[in-house]
């Protein structure tokens, strides 16, 4: 891969962050120590209570401050079917950025089981609610969240050691390694599954991107990918992020986000892939302005059409003034009735392969 093609591909990365995720992430790491090795327990299927949600330690998996972590699951008796949600929440490359008074990323300090237990997603949005009498088209199937606290959009595999005033600080950028192991418990519970359906909001959006393949390898499944609100314009910030993370590109030669893009679409080309946006978002315009957002937007949407099984929905809020009043992602419960309607028809006929087409949506 050249410098130039790394450098696009890293700033695909860049695009997905919040603006707090600051720039020249290797300045502040003099050394680099060794990620914690994989281990060979732990990996067995999983053992949770059908119809409720519960929190499931991954062995050896790691939030940045190098705490311990895992997944929440939610299995159903008799179902053949999975849905895994990426959570998003910026990125992080400095000590400033990542242990500074306003950290660039959710959860660095640890996420555990009472942080499982205090998540809001899991009421906000439509596709973990598992309540009774919930519309959620995926709740007949087992549901799985990734929680997302490595600061690096799920795809780092490398410790690095960051200055924290005068203190070394060992930051864990594993994300992709926690999802290697819990792809492993998850494989294990579930050995035959018919169908696998992937959200990722955000930067978990580049999670479900970067991990589409493994997921699609460790599951032995149909795997089909829902991208909210995740646009990974290409937009020279930061060329190196992935080297500081340690981001292993997901396919030999990918060295372009199309390029990224079409590996994951051609490894079945009856997977349906899905890309969700509202016309202006601010949390990724990443200093845009709405004309040239709007712009970026409609080129990226063409491209991902030229494919028969992606389509795309666009929230059209320029009329509403790009609100109400942050206008990121689209499958949260918060977002307006003219949204929610129209985002949940999308996501049933994308279920449905029936009547699946691209939409723009607009305000009554």
């Amino acid at each position: 891969m050249t410098d130039r093609s790394f450098a696009k591909l890293a700033c695909w990365l860049a695009t997905l962050s919040l603006a707090a995720c600051g720039g020249g992430g290797g300045a502040d790491a003099p050394a680099t120590p060794a990620p914690p090795p994989p281990t060979a327990s732990g990996t067995g299927p999983i053992a949770a209570p059908a119809g409720s949600w519960s929190f499931v330690p991954v062995e050896g998996a790691r939030c940045a401050s190098g705490s311990a972590t895992g997944i929440g699951v939610r299995p159903v008796a008799g179902s053949r079917e999975l849905f895994i949600y990426f959570e998003g929440g910026g990125a992080c490359t400095t000590a400033e950025t990542c242990w500074g008074a306003n950290p660039g990323a959710a959860n660095l300090g640890g996420y555990g089981p009472a942080e499982f237990a205090a998540e809001s997603k899991l009421r906000e949005f439509l596709y973990l609610d598992n309540s009774a009498g919930t519309n959620n088209p995926f709740a007949r199937m087992n549901l799985v969240m990734v929680p997302y606290c490595t600061g690096d959009v799920h795809a780092g595999r490398q410790v690095q050691t960051l200055q924290v005033g005068d203190q070394p600080r060992a930051t864990y950028f594993v994300g992709a390694t926690n999802v290697d192991r819990a792809l492993q418990r998850l494989a294990a519970t579930w050995p035959a599954l018919e169908a696998v359906w992937v959200l990722g909001t955000s930067a978990g959006g580049a999670g479900a991107t970067v991990h589409y393949s493994a997921v699609r390898q460790a599951l032995g499944a149909r795997v089909h990918l829902l991208v909210d609100s995740a646009p990974a314009f290409s937009d020279p910030e930061d060329n190196a992020r992935w080297a500081f993370w340690g981001v292993q590109p997901p396919c030999a030669g990918c060295s372009s986000i199309s390029d990224i893009r079409a590996y994951n679409r051609g490894l079945d080309a009856q997977a349906r892939h899905a890309f969700l946006s509202f016309r202006f978002d601010a949390t990724t315009a990443n200093g845009r302005s709405a004309a040239a957002f709007d712009a970026a937007l409609q080129a990226l949407m063409a491209e991902l059409r030229t494919h028969p099984q992606t389509q795309t929905l666009l929230a059209d809020n320029s009329a509403t003034g790009f609100g109400p009043p942050l206008a990121h992602v689209v499958t949260t419960k918060n977002t307006p009735a003219w949204v929610a309607r129209g985002h949940q028809a999308f996501v049933q006929a994308m279920l449905t392969g029936s009547g699946w087409q691209s939409v723009v949506l607009l305000p009554p």
